[in-house]
């Protein structure tokens, strides 16, 4: 393990973030844990023992904090269950889905409508968002090119559709956090 990310209350995206793992780490019969993969090693594995969310929630309290550790294998994802990872995807990228949606505006108002005016994770973010929230499908527009991490979508892709590859599980967190950051640097 290389290192520990943290996130707190603090984060706009903790509540949903621990209703999502809380979700996970249920649906596992094995006391394992959980490993939301990354696509290269510039974004490590994110790596959770899910007990650190589910014993407070047993006590009826509310996880202090998330700690992911950070390790630079690919992981083998959800429990090594490829129709529960499927389930586990879901339940996360409508949780970005609904972590764009609530924060959206400030950048609007902050940076104008145009993605090139606006924070990179952000535009990644927005590209992203629409995909998922338009039938899987990338809809990207008018010579439009964002980056994030490594990762790029460009008016090429238009029309693609969306897969796992294309935004591993561990980078939804690590995105939203990116967006989150970017929400406290505006004015």
């Amino acid at each position: 393990m290389d290192d520990v990310t943290v996130y707190t209350p603090g984060n706009r995206f903790y509540d949903g973030l621990v209703a999502f793992l809380a979700a996970a780490a249920s649906l596992s019969s094995e006391s394992r844990p959980l490993r939301l993969p990354c696509r290269d090693e510039n974004n490590p594995c994110l790596v959770l023992d899910p007990e650190e969310v589910l014993a407070p929630l047993r006590q009826n309290l509310w996880p202090e904090q998330i700690a992911f550790q950070r390790d630079a294998g690919a992981g083998e994802g959800f429990f090594g269950n490829p129709a529960l990872t499927r389930v586990i995807e879901s339940l996360l990228r409508a949780e970005f889905v609904s972590f764009y949606e609530a924060w959206a505006a400030p950048i609007v108002v902050a940076h104008g409508k145009n993605l090139r005016q606006w924070p990179p994770a952000w535009a990644f973010g927005r590209i992203v968002r629409n995909a998922l929230a338009h039938g899987g499908r990338f809809e990207i527009f008018s010579a439009t090119d964002v980056s994030w991490r490594g990762r790029r979508f460009t008016d090429a892709d238009h029309g693609r559709s969306f897969s796992s590859e294309d935004v591993r599980s561990g980078e939804f967190i690590l995105l939203m956090a990116d967006m989150d950051a970017a929400l406290n640097l505006n004015p």
